[in-house]
């Protein structure tokens, strides 16, 4: 009013300008756009990760109540009363790298909130020519040969579906958690798989440790402090040259609530661990009260996959698996999706993903559909676009598995929460 009064005036041309200019601004600005957006709406492609099945991201099976309510009631415990969970997860290449493990394990140690989180079971892959898990790394001296299955003979493979020989006793192995890695706590025990056949291991680093059990399979140690290393040589055990067997390590710690062990090798089959005849004695070494089985991808990949052949091998791995661990909850998981030499749609995984539900409803376990959670048929070539996945569009990237650990662990907590649920119904 100050302007005006000092002879400041506002033409009446001005004043319908600057009315026409503020409608025309809001017309560009807010109702044209809004106009847009209502007939355009919002298409689920348009969102970051819509082409996952969020919905479909839980454990289910029509006949794994029992089973279900006990995944829920041992994780639950872990985290609210700091009861221990042993899991024991195998598989082939998408387990062998860990990256898809290590995720879900690390996410499961924050929910859990502890400090207490053993690596558990480590093998030496770079030993043999083949690729590492990221968080140890390996030393050894002499000449190793890697085992791989055979129809023939599979007395040499164990709990990984691969293992490592030499006949050498100079020879040496060794393995150290990276500290800067995940978190782990150091280990106060040690547990070596093996086979024994006139060369049998002593423990060399560290160098004070009490032998609390062993056989002609195993030795477990527990040491005097904490440590991140560990080293093994091998000695004679009688007058003739032998040869030694190593399947795997378990890296433990005595107060460890969780321990999440990965164990699988590039190109597993279901015969694979159906074939080692050391598994099952070994799984029961770790005595895991729950049991992961990502297994199939290999079996559907393979031109000569057999849809009945399948169902009963499967039928009986999982048939031993609760037959020697009745007490553990058993998961198995669904192939994800892929193509066929990074271009063709495998047309089986259809039925092998029947297949799968029909024997984990027979033997009460649970499943967790990757292959929906995907997104189904074609939706490996969104993780693709999306950059999760690798270029043989059969495997994911490093990204592609951290997002595939998280959905895991994502089932695990919605099955604790659910289990809480129905607990506090009860009551």
């Amino acid at each position: 009013m100050n302007l005006l009064k000092r002879g400041y005036r506002i033409s009446q041309n001005a004043r319908i300008l600057a009315i026409v200019f503020a409608v025309a601004f809001f017309v560009l600005l807010v109702i044209l756009p809004l106009s847009i957006y209502k007939k355009r709406k919002v298409k689920d492609k348009d969102l970051p990760l819509s082409f996952i099945n969020f919905s479909e991201n839980r454990f289910t099976g029509t006949s794994s109540t029992k089973n279900l309510d006990r995944i829920g009631e041992l994780l639950a415990k872990a985290r609210d009363k700091g009861e221990p969970i042993r899991i024991l997860h195998i598989g082939d290449s998408h387990i062998q790298a860990d990256f898809f493990t290590a995720e879900t394990r690390r996410l499961l140690s924050q929910w859990i909130s502890t400090q207490n989180t053993s690596r558990g079971f480590t093998f030496p892959y770079s030993m043999v020519k083949s690729n590492n898990p990221d968080d140890y790394d390996v030393n050894w001296e002499g000449e190793w040969t890697r085992n791989r299955w055979s129809p023939n003979d599979s007395s040499l493979l164990g709990l990984a579906g691969i293992s490592a020989s030499t006949a050498d006793t100079l020879s040496r192995f060794g393995i150290s958690i990276k500290q800067s890695t995940l978190g782990f706590s150091p280990f106060n025990m040690v547990r070596v798989y093996y086979n024994a056949n006139g060369l049998e291991p002593i423990l060399l680093e560290p160098i004070n440790a009490e032998l609390l059990s062993s056989d002609e399979n195993h030795m477990l140690f527990r040491l005097e402090s904490l440590s991140f290393n560990v080293k093994f040589g091998l000695e004679k055990a009688g007058q003739v040259n032998g040869s030694f067997t190593l399947f795997g390590v378990d890296l433990l710690n005595s107060d460890a609530i969780l321990q999440y062990h990965a164990a699988g090798v590039n190109g597993a089959t279901v015969g694979t661990f159906l074939g080692s005849s050391n598994f099952i004695h070994q799984a029961k070494g770790i005595n895991p009260n729950l049991i992961i089985v990502s297994l199939g991808t290999n079996d559907v990949y393979s031109p000569s996959y057999n849809s009945a052949k399948f169902s009963r091998d499967f039928s009986e791995l999982i048939g031993r698996i609760t037959c020697a661990l009745p007490l553990a909850a058993v998961v198995v998981t669904t192939p994800g999706d892929h193509l066929i030499n990074g271009q063709q749609v495998n047309p089986n995984i259809a039925d092998i993903n029947m297949v799968i539900y029909k024997v984990a409803n027979e033997k009460g376990c649970t499943i967790w559909d990757f292959y929906k959670i995907m997104g189904g048929e074609g939706s490996v070539n969104q993780w693709a676009n999306q950059g999760f996945c690798a270029t043989d569009k059969l495997h994911l990237n490093r990204k592609g598995y951290r997002l595939q650990g998280s959905l895991l662990f994502e089932a695990m907590i919605i099955a604790a929460n659910d289990y809480c649920a129905r607990a506090d119904l009860k009551q």
